[in-house]
């Protein structure tokens, strides 16, 4: 009996990958929409914060776990230190979820495309994926491409590479 361990690993981190880009796009196209909805609901400090609860938690196990996975301490600490100083200036200046959850998704998405591509086109696919994102928002109607968001996802995906190198 023949054992296929990394070709099946190699094919369910393809469909991570695929699966994060597909959210990505229907966070463009729908994105707006969808918080809106949510913050009729529920306020969006608490929805941001709870973002920035669920990575603080991430880097909290991740640290826990540095010898393990063999995480250099000054690596972990410039990542976590970026990671933080972005969401506090995003939440006290926008107080808006997207711009939260755009930390979380684009750091999977340099997490899952380094792991899948390599570190030279993981982060070619970063770049292009988040530069693309904010192109796909300039030909929507009622969206906007904007710089700043790119730089929020540029960041943010180079923290999920800078993690998953020294993971």
């Amino acid at each position: 009996m023949q054992e296929f361990p990394d070709t099946y690993r190699t094919v369910k981190e393809r469909v991570l990958w695929f699966t994060t880009v597909v959210v990505i796009v229907l966070l463009s196209v729908f994105g707006r929409e969808v918080q809106l909805l949510l913050i009729t609901w529920i306020d969006s400090r608490i929805i941001a914060g709870t973002v920035f609860c669920i990575l603080a938690g991430l880097l909290f196990t991740l640290w826990k776990k540095r010898e393990k996975y063999h995480i250099k301490k000054p690596v972990f600490l410039v990542a976590t230190t970026l990671l933080l100083i972005g969401i506090v200036a995003v939440q006290l200046r926008y107080l808006l979820p997207a711009e939260a959850l755009h930390f979380l998704v684009f750091s999977w998405l340099g997490w899952i495309s380094i792991t899948v591509f390599g570190p030279l086109y993981g982060i070619l696919t970063v770049v292009l994926v988040a530069v693309g994102d904010e192109i796909l928002q300039y030909y929507l109607p009622g969206r906007f491409g904007d710089l700043h968001d790119i730089v929020i996802n540029l960041l943010s995906g180079f923290i999920g590479i800078i993690l998953r190198i020294r993971c």
